[in-house]
């Protein structure tokens, strides 16, 4: 059947009535007999406030050979993503035995939420008393901004599917907000952001808050994000987050993680990953079920950075309260696992281990190496036998334990019968020594004796002899007699 009908779409839902969810009548508005509608009582049910729906009203003039239609007609109405061509949107909506007087005819449609951002098209099929059939209309019609205010009803979802912002908002007025997201019940969140594969929530900002939660009662910022950052704060001369807490024993900033992953993950080129300040408590607190409680990552700064300014309180604090568990841990593959500085005299400690139930204060698997001109742990020991040769030692400067040690040592034959020279390498004059003799001869020895004669540089000479009972021995006239040096041990401090 070769159609010779014309559709000229008139009006297509009214903005405003939509969003007040009080759409008239269309008889109401032409005037064709109806009567206004009545007030609602305040007391009726109908007067609760609902929720817009999908549904909008198309008014269109329908004309046969030129000339408008005055007959009862039946619609078909379907919804496409295209001008001719392409996919279906919802369900294909039927209308019988609608009134069409002067061409005008007015209909209520509901596709769902098909308004997502993309162009939409209606196409009509028409059959009116006396047709043999259906007659789709051509071309067919596009439909315009209005029907998008179904997009912001309560619920509603924006999406876009070309790269770009899917929802902009841009507030130029000061001091005030382009989004402002409140939550006044028990449990809805202010703003709550997503992100499957990329950002939940994004803040960037020039001169002030990337992003800015507050909450009185519980979280003020709270981010999801299913493989990387719930929240991203990124600031070119401020805060990228802020986190503000009033109340005792609450973070600032909270980061749990149930998995494997971090609590609160910090990183920066050139400043500190993760910088804590606290007057009153902790800087920075990590708690973790199964992993780190605080990792702090830099490539040219400080990891982590703990920073107290009240007497007697501790910058970083490790806790560990179960057998085996670690308060502190320090690990480096290529330097220092814990760096402990102090820049206070005398009472000061760079590095203080403390054990209240009479355990180890301070334990070392491995080398303990203090630099050479500090005090405390010994600079160097030595076990030097008889030929003058080093049997064991230790360089406290070094941290070596592989004789020599750097170290030489030689009987000096200008010196005496028992003199050695033991070369450290490094400055010694300014240093305490300690020496002990070692007997390792049998029960003729009468008396031994081992001393430092003098320290010289790097050098230091020692005197060490035993001497024999004539009685046993036979070695002289003398009661007693001289038979050779003995060995001995040399620390240096």
């Amino acid at each position: 059947m070769k159609s010779n009908r014309q559709l000229i779409p008139t009006l297509v839902i009214a903005l405003a009535a939509l969003l007040l969810g009080s759409l008239l009548p269309l008889s109401n508005v032409f005037g064709q007999g109806g009567q206004p509608p009545a007030a609602q009582d305040a007391a009726s049910p109908d007067a609760v406030d609902a929720a817009v729906g999908t549904a909008f009203t198309y008014q269109g003039n329908l004309r046969k050979s030129d000339q408008p239609v005055n007959v009862n007609c039946s619609f078909q109405f379907s919804l496409w993503d295209a001008l001719t061509g392409g996919a279906q949107k919802g369900t294909t909506q039927i209308v019988n035995n609608t009134q069409v007087r002067a061409g005008t005819f007015s209909v209520q449609l509901d596709f769902g939420n098909q308004f997502t951002g993309d162009a939409r098209w209606l196409q009509t099929a028409v059959q009116c008393a006396g047709d043999g059939g259906y007659v789709t209309l051509s071309p067919r019609q596009s439909l315009n901004a209005v029907p998008y205010a179904v997009g912001l009803r309560p619920g509603a979802v924006m999406q876009s599917a070309a790269p770009g912002d899917a929802f902009f908002v841009e507030k130029t007025a000061a001091n005030s907000n382009a989004i402002h997201g409140k939550g006044t019940a028990t449990g809805s969140i202010g703003v709550w952001g997503e992100g499957v594969n990329n950002t939940g929530v994004y803040g960037l900002s020039q001169g002030g808050k990337g992003v800015w939660g507050k909450s009185t009662s519980e979280s003020g910022v709270y981010g999801v994000s299913e493989s990387w950052a719930g929240v991203w704060g990124e600031s070119t001369g401020a805060s990228g987050v802020v986190g503000v807490s009033a109340g005792q024993f609450n973070g600032g900033v909270y980061g749990v993680n149930t998995g494997k992953g971090y609590g609160v993950y910090g990183k920066a080129p050139n400043s500190a990953g993760v910088f804590g300040e606290s007057t009153d408590w902790i800087g920075v607190y990590g708690k973790s079920t199964n992993h780190t409680g605080v990792v702090g990552e830099s490539d040219s700064n400080d990891g982590v950075r703990g920073t107290t300014t009240a007497p007697y309180h501790i910058g970083v604090k490790g806790v560990a309260n179960r057998s085996g568990s670690v308060g502190v841990w320090g690990e480096s593959s290529a330097n220092i696992g814990v760096y402990g500085q102090s820049d206070a005299p005398l009472t000061g400690a760079a590095l203080w281990g403390k054990n209240t139930a009479g355990g180890i204060a301070l334990k070392a698997e491995g080398n303990a190496v203090q630099s050479q001109d500090k005090a405390g742990l010994p600079k160097a020991m030595l076990y030097i036998n008889a030929a003058g040769q080093i049997v064991r030692c230790y360089n406290g400067v070094t941290g070596s334990s592989s004789v020599p040690c750097g170290f030489t040592s030689a009987k000096d034959t200008a010196g005496g019968y028992g003199s050695f020279q033991v070369d450290f390498g490094f400055l010694v004059t300014s240093r305490f020594a300690s020496i002990t003799q070692v007997q390792s001869y049998g029960s003729d020895i009468w008396q031994h004796w081992a001393y430092i004669k003098r320290l010289s540089g790097t050098t230091a000479l020692v005197e060490s002899s035993y001497e024999e009972n004539r009685a046993v021995t036979g070695c002289g006239t003398n009661p007693f007699c001289e038979a050779g040096p003995a060995d001995f041990i040399l620390y240096l401090y």
